[in-house]
Order: C-alpha cells, then sequence, then structure tokens
C-alpha cells in the first residue's frame, strides 16, 4: 500500500482511502467532509477526545501505530459493556495485561463518527507511567487514519480531518511516499548520509529511535548505550503517580510546585510525603519539557487524620 506524507512544520497522514472491512466498524452517513479538533499533546502523544455510545468525553490517544481502538477495562465497565475474553497482550507499559474484546455501538470524535465498532478491552492502570497524569482511557489509530486524511499541527495543537475525496493539499511542504508493511507507515530517508527505513509513530515518545546494531555501527554509534533509567522508574511504584503530577504540574504552571500528602503501601503501612519540583526551560516551542523534582518522605503504621 502506497500513499504520501507531507511535512512541513505539520504532519499530514492519510492510511488510504476507504475503510477495509477489516477495520471492524461502518461510517456514520452524516460524517463532515473537513472539520477541526484541538488536541493535548501529552509527552510528545497526541490525545483527543471521544464519545462513546453517547457517554463521554473520554481521552484517545491518537496512534498512527494502532491497528484499532482500544479502551480501558474501566471504560468498558462504566459503559456496561459485555467482554468477551481475548487472552494476554501487551499493555501500554512494560507488562504484558489480560486483554478482552467488546462491541461499541457508536464512536465519535469530533465530527467524524464510527458504528457497530469492535473493541480491545485492557487494564491501563500502568498507563500513568508511561503518559503522566494525563486521565488515559484508551487508544485508537487505523479506522480514523483510513477515513480520513489528518493533518497534525503541532505548533497551535489542532487537527484537521478531510476527506480524501475533499483533501488538496497547497502548501511549501514536502511529498513523501510510504509503505505500511505492517501497521506503522515507514519511509525512505537518510541519517548523516546512511540511508535507512524509518516509521512515522505519533504513539512514540521520542523524536527518533534507531533500532538494529548494524545501523548503530553505520553511523559509527556505540553497539550498547549507555543505560538512562527516568527518575519515576527508579521511585518505588506508589509514589510514581506524585512524581508525575509534580512534573506535570510545574511544566504547565511554569513554576515551582509543591505537593505533600500520604499514599497507600503494598505492604499495608502508609507512606507520608513532601516533594517539590522546579520547571526547566529548554527552548521555545520544543516538544521536550523537563522539571527537577526532590521527595522527602516517612512511613507510619497507619493513616493519619486530617
Amino acid at each position: 500500500m502506497r500513499t504520501f506524507l507531507s511535512l512541513a512544520g505539520l504532519l499530514v497522514f492519510c492510511a488510504c482511502a476507504a475503510a477495509s472491512a477489516g477495520s471492524g466498524s461502518s461510517p456514520a452517513a452524516e460524517a463532515k467532509t473537513s472539520f477541526t479538533l484541538p488536541f493535548d499533546l501529552v509527552d510528545n502523544r497526541v490525545f483527543v477526545e471521544a464519545r462513546l455510545n453517547g457517554s463521554g468525553p473520554f481521552h484517545l490517544l491518537l496512534d498512527t501505530g494502532a491497528g484499532g481502538l482500544t479502551i480501558s477495562t474501566d471504560v468498558a465497565q462504566q459503559l456496561g459493556l459485555h467482554v468477551a475474553d481475548a487472552g494476554d497482550d501487551q499493555g501500554v507499559g512494560e507488562k504484558t495485561v489480560h486483554a478482552g474484546q467488546a462491541q461499541i455501538a457508536r464512536l465519535q470524535i469530533g465530527d467524524l463518527a464510527f458504528q457497530d465498532m469492535e473493541t480491545s478491552v485492557m487494564d491501563l492502570s500502568d498507563a500513568p507511567q508511561v503518559f503522566g497524569t494525563k486521565h488515559f482511557d484508551g487508544i485508537i489509530g487505523s479506522p480514523v487514519f483510513e477515513r480520513m486524511v489528518v493533518k497534525h499541527d503541532y505548533v497551535n495543537r489542532v487537527l484537521t480531518f478531510t476527506t480524501p475525496d475533499k483533501f488538496d493539499y497547497s502548501g511549501a511542504g514536502v511529498i513523501v511516499h510510504f509503505d505500511r508493511p505492517r501497521q506503522i507507515p515507514v519511509v525512505a530517508g537518510a541519517l548523516d548520509g546512511v540511508a535507512g527505513n524509518f516509521g512515522v509513530d505519533t504513539g512514540a515518545r521520542s523524536s527518533l529511535l534507531l533500532y538494529g546494531s548494524s545501523f548503530a555501527k553505520l553511523l559509527e554509534l556505540p553497539p550498547k548505550g549507555t543505560p538512562h533509567v527516568p527518575m519515576v522508574r527508579q521511585l518505588p511504584r506508589h509514589l510514581s503517580r506524585v512524581f508525575m503530577q509534580g512534573c506535570g504540574d510545574a511544566h504547565l504552571n511554569r513554576q515551582a510546585i509543591r505537593l505533600e500528602g500520604e499514599v497507600a503501601r503494598e505492604d499495608g503501612k502508609t507512606e507520608l510525603y513532601r516533594a517539590a519540583f522546579i520547571p526547566v526551560g529548554v527552548k521555545e516551542n520544543s516538544l521536550t519539557h523537563l522539571a527537577f523534582g526532590a521527595f522527602n518522605s516517612c512511613v507510619v503504621e497507619t493513616a493519619i487524620a486530617a
């Protein structure tokens, strides 16, 4: 399958004209030919609001690397869906989770609607360690890109959805052809003069990921990179949410943040904490944001009454 990407400070993506039968959904007749929708950029990932069976809004990750729709077990319970067993699958973090299968009567993203849509159902409780404090309800991928051309404006954080028959690109961007050998669109490119194939994945956190020791050797990189473990993964699991909240609030408010409170530990005890977070500027319009965080905590046998 071949189509095109257009890159000019914006990202335009269309996985190809009509939705295939394998997408497990049927289009709604009232869909507009073009509309815009704001999005949140969290940890370099695009989140949109959606309504499921008339309820919501729910927060979905719009991911070119996703094959369909996935929702959390909490959302499935909230909607009262019948969930069939589908075995084990990879979660959004590092652990394997038990998956289910359910049917969504109607999914609506802006003016784009789907009916009778199959969805995977997973425990997304490890999402805070991946996406931080942004409330996260699921992932949507190819069904959107098979129906619409989607322009990502990362500067203004606006998506423009256009039906392929009405899309006519004009601008200073470069047209780049891509293939989809599996799910993620792949483009041919070169890095420091070394040719390679690169996936365009809006669900990836990093701006660039390199795979394979042979490619690293061509770039004269070390065969094994220096391990870098984010602070959140060095903390006990019960404190990771506090860390992500503090870093996120410091960045959004652009000022130092102090947090204090208590969290329950797995051993049944309570841990009191105080933490401070200071935002660090990178450069204007950068997609990378940093914050310094410091913790002070102590363990008590029972919770302290307010």
